[in-house]
Order: structure tokens, then sequence, then C-alpha cells
């Protein structure tokens, strides 16, 4: 296929996938990787009269304060997720949905809302995840499309 080809493919393929998402509750966005090499963010108000989103999750604010512009820049600093379960069981997630259980308890104690969110790697659902993610548990799952090239391509299951 030539380039114009792939990329006609990549819109109607994108826009189908908007609307799916919106009939499901929306898509939501990680706002803040502008300067990628394959990706032109609009500004975050831009972002958001779009109305494509129905949540825009800004990660991380890098800079600000003392007379600087805000910069706000996703890749190669940090990792967007609260904490990453490789960090606190190795391999190892036999665990996670009782851990995720017992945060949740506090949630339904407190005065405030505990969310809980899962961060499963493109292929989606991921092999470490999944059962987890089945559980119920979380309030969101953020599926991480980017920066996972080659893994993340066709055999994506957007519509799960």
């Amino acid at each position: 296929m030539g380039l114009l080809a792939n990329l006609l493919l990549a819109c109607l393929l994108t826009s189908s996938l908007i609307q799916i998402s919106k009939a499901q509750g929306g898509i939501s966005i990680y706002w803040g990787k502008n300067g990628s090499d394959y990706y032109d963010e609009k500004s975050l108000a831009e972002t958001g009269e779009t109305g494509l989103y129905s949540i825009v999750n800004v990660g991380s604010v890098s800079q600000f304060g003392n007379g600087l512009d805000i910069e706000i820049y996703l890749s190669n600093h940090c990792t967007p997720d609260t904490f990453n379960y490789f960090n606190l069981f190795g391999d190892d997630t036999d665990y996670l949905d009782y851990l995720a259980r017992y945060l949740k308890g506090y949630s339904e104690q407190g005065a405030k809302p505990i969310y809980l969110s899962i961060a499963p790697q493109c292929p989606y659902p991921d092999d470490y995840l999944g059962d987890d993610i089945g559980t119920g548990v979380f309030d969101y799952v953020w599926v991480q499309f980017y920066q996972t090239y080659p893994y993340c391509n066709a055999t994506c299951e957007y519509n799960t």
C-alpha cells in the first residue's frame, strides 16, 4: 500500500474507534506528550474543546513557577501510573487483586473516594494484568498504546 492509502486507513480506523468509544463511555488521553516524534498535540484548552475525550489526564507537570512556562512531557522521565506493580511484585502479580480490593475497602469506609487505575501494556489485555482487570475493582483502565511499538499494532483489541 502507498503512504496515502495507509494514512487513509489509519484515519478511518481512528474515526471508527472514536464512535465506538463514545458509545461505551468515551475515550481518555494522557495530555502533555507534545514533542514526540510522531504526535503533535493541541493545547490543553484545544484538546478539551474537541469534545473527543471524556477524561484528559494531565499526567505530569515537570516545570512550573518562578516565571517559567509550564512544561509537561511524559516521555523518558516518568511513568504515568501511580505505582508500578513490578516494583511491588516483580513478575508475580498473584496478589495484585487482593491489594486492589484492600485499597478499595478504604473508599467504602472513608469520606473521600479512592479511585484505582491500572495501566496494562498493549496488546490488550496483556498477559500480566488481564485477570486483575477482570475483577472489576479498578475504576479506570489506562491501556498504554504509546511507546510500545512494535508491540502495539493491529493486534490490539481496541473495543474490549
